[in-house]
């Protein structure tokens, strides 16, 4: 006699575990972005968030300056025509209505492309990292 499992029972356990799996780890990385404000992606990023947003994932520069600018906007303070032009628009329209892990991402694609140069603070240690004119 021919022995056969179910393919239609284990295949619906290995579903729900794979999708299980992906929600816990959405959950727990976004969690650990939030708690952390971001994973250190690239050197000196933890200090460069802390300068440009104090960490608020949801701050906006709505100053005239910052409406001039482009409106810098989220962890990374991120300008919506950068943040579109590096696929931010996949997860929301501006950068402070996505959530951490995503501005995460486009901040990683960012950096990839041009280093620290479009922040105004520099990579490093905190807010004394600061670089007023641009030196």
């Amino acid at each position: 006699m021919e022995r056969r499992s179910e393919p239609g029972k284990l295949k619906t356990v290995f579903k729900k575990a794979g999708a299980a799996a992906a929600i816990a780890g959405t959950i727990l990385g976004g969690a650990a972005l939030a708690g952390a404000g971001t994973a250190d992606a690239f050197p000196g990023q933890a200090g460069l968030v802390r300068c440009e947003s104090g960490g608020n994932p949801h701050a906006v520069n709505n100053t005239p300056a910052g409406q001039r600018a482009g409106r810098p906007a989220g962890l990374f303070q991120i300008v919506t025509r950068t943040w579109l032009a590096n696929g931010g628009g996949q997860f929301a329209p501006t950068a402070d209505r996505a959530a951490p892990w995503q501005q995460q991402i486009v901040a990683d694609r960012i950096y990839a492309r041009q280093g620290a140069r479009p922040w105004e603070c520099k990579a490093g240690p905190g807010p004394g990292q600061f670089n007023f004119f641009g030196r």
